[in-house]
């Protein structure tokens, strides 16, 4: 019963939301009770524009306070310590000074690579997919198409059906894809996940991700923000050659990977053949003497000796 009230939480249009509602209760015609409460407190046009998903935009797709349950731990602990009953003044001091200091130097690491970024499970479980294509597959999946800004990805699951995963106007930041997956969740999906493994230089733009304001004019001159320095190299080249550049380091990356994987097995091999001569020297050292000398003196034993 829950995977099917789930499909009807997720519809993507309100035809497809009547479809669903109408299939689960002739499914279940027995649930008269939960069907009756499910209309009556759920299922009126009020209540549905709060919940469906076809309504929920701008990254509505949270659907529990875990975050904020989670944030809320931090401040408590980290920040708070044991103290409970604190003034307001210092509760913003607090607000302001600590924790949106803190906040920004993590995302100022993350966004230079220097902390990795915390990805929720449903993260993990789309990343993994991506991941666990070989390399090869991986490569003949994706196919750039830069003058309209977009990779063409093939489908994991259906033969013959390809998504467009969009990218911003520098070409360095994945947007979007056109899968009923991301659709639905506005989450990166496993087709975005697997476009960097090709093109190594791309970041996935995360639903969450938080706009930061304007450094103040001082602080943007002491680290050289507006200076007249050289631009990057990227910059320089034709978007085509950046990702030909960047699609050649990540064979050069997947080269070294499986090099490093072919020396650990052999290294594991050589390990686990000297780990087996030295059970047997152990054995010939202390298990058969044993053995031999109680055979020696059963047999004296019988004969008397």
């Amino acid at each position: 019963m829950q995977p099917d009230l789930n499909k009807v939480r997720v519809a993507s249009s309100p035809e497809e939301l009547t479809t669903l509602w109408n299939a689960f209760k002739n499914k279940f015609p027995q649930a008269c009770s939960v069907i009756t409460y499910i209309e009556k407190n759920w299922m009126t046009a009020e209540k549905i524009s709060k919940w469906a998903s076809f309504v929920r935009q701008d990254y509505q797709h949270v659907d529990t306070n875990n975050l904020i349950e989670s944030w809320r731990n931090t401040l408590k602990k980290r920040h708070l310590g044991s103290e409970r009953n604190v003034r307001a003044d210092f509760l913003i001091y607090l607000l302001q000074e600590v924790t949106n200091t803190d906040f920004r130097i993590a995302y100022y690491k993350i966004r230079q690579g220097l902390q990795p970024l915390q990805l929720s499970e449903y993260d993990r479980e789309r990343r993994a997919k991506a991941m666990a294509l070989d390399f090869d597959t991986a490569r003949n999946m994706v196919t750039e198409k830069m003058d309209e800004r977009k990779f063409l990805v093939k489908s994991f699951t259906q033969p013959g059906a390809e998504y467009s995963v969009f990218v911003d106007m520098n070409r360095v930041l994945l947007l979007s894809c056109s899968c009923e997956d991301y659709v639905q969740q506005k989450l990166p999906c496993k087709h975005m996940y697997l476009v960097p493994r090709v093109y190594v230089d791309l970041e996935i733009k995360y639903g969450g991700d938080p706009i930061l304001p304007q450094e103040p004019q001082e602080t943007q001159e002491a680290i050289g923000v507006g200076q007249d320095f050289e631009p990057p190299l990227g910059s320089t080249l034709s978007p085509h050659l950046v990702l030909q550049l960047q699609a050649t380091r990540a064979e050069h990356q997947e080269a070294q990977k499986r090099a490093r994987e072919e020396e650990i097995a052999e290294a594991f091999q050589e390990c686990e053949h000297e780990l087996l001569v030295a059970c047997e020297e152990l054995i010939d050292v202390v298990i058969l003497p044993k053995r031999g000398s109680g055979a020696e003196e059963c047999c004296a034993r019988r004969t008397g000796v």
